[in-house]
């Protein structure tokens, strides 16, 4: 075989674009000891046969026999946990919760002046809350970009000295 052929060859094969039977050729190649050309042999012990060594497989670990658990309570004790954390904690949350009940102020609220009675009252009520929103909005990019100059004030001053 010539040697660009067998460049080539090796081209392809660093670009993973080596067919099996390239791969073949390379092999049968570089198994000839005393006709590979010097600018080609440090590419020789990739291609070459390892005899019987490639050929062994590593022995077999110890296979390990891992103990069974006993019942299942055992094997799902952290899910049985975390339920009951979860359980504990839903009822206290509904014991403790404050409700108007107890807040004699909440109690004598008339709150049903407070509910919307038309959708264009929805309307008014959604867009006041939001022109509130974007008010407040207005306020934190103005105060940001006054941070923001007094901050490149400073670092100019630091910068001087």
């Amino acid at each position: 075989m010539k040697k660009e052929t067998i460049k080539i060859l090796l081209d392809k094969y660093f670009q993973a674009a080596t067919t099996l039977e390239e791969e073949r050729q390379l092999k049968e190649y570089f198994s000839r000891q005393g006709e590979i050309p010097p600018s080609l042999l440090p590419y020789a012990p990739l291609f070459q046969d390892f005899g019987e060594a490639g050929k062994a497989l590593p022995p077999l670990p110890d296979l390990v026999v891992l103990p069974q658990h006993k019942s299942a309570f055992r094997r799902n004790y952290r899910a049985i946990a975390a339920a009951l954390l979860i359980l504990i904690s839903t009822l206290l949350w509904i014991e403790f919760q404050p409700s108007a009940k107890n807040n004699p102020v909440a109690e004598s609220i008339d709150w049903s002046k407070y509910e919307v009675q038309s959708p264009e009252e929805a309307f008014e009520v959604t867009r006041s809350a939001f022109i509130k929103v974007a008010q407040t909005m207005d306020q934190s990019s103005q105060s940001s970009s006054l941070a923001a100059k007094n901050l490149e004030t400073l670092t100019r001053v630091m910068n001087i000295n």
